[in-house]
């Protein structure tokens, strides 16, 4: 796993601060990721669905904030 990012802000969930520490790890596609005592369902989905989907609190961000990455990283990687 490779640290992606920290996320805390205060208003990030209505409930309570909490903070999210993100990770990168790469799951072969035939491996099918199970849910654990903070998710109900895991499921896979492209990039170009993440907009037509619903997420927890900012969840939408942090994947969005991947997403953005990549793209700078392959745009470094090309160029």
């Amino acid at each position: 796993p490779q640290l992606f990012g920290v996320y805390n802000d205060p208003l990030r969930d209505a409930r309570r601060h909490t903070t999210s520490v993100v990770f990168i790890v790469d799951i072969p596609a035939d491996v099918q990721p199970t849910a654990g005592d903070d998710a109900t369902n895991v499921i896979r989905i492209g990039f170009d669905d993440v907009e037509r989907n619903e997420f927890f609190v900012d969840h939408k961000t942090i994947i969005n904030d991947y997403i953005k990455m990549k793209q700078r990283n392959e745009g470094i990687a090309s160029g």
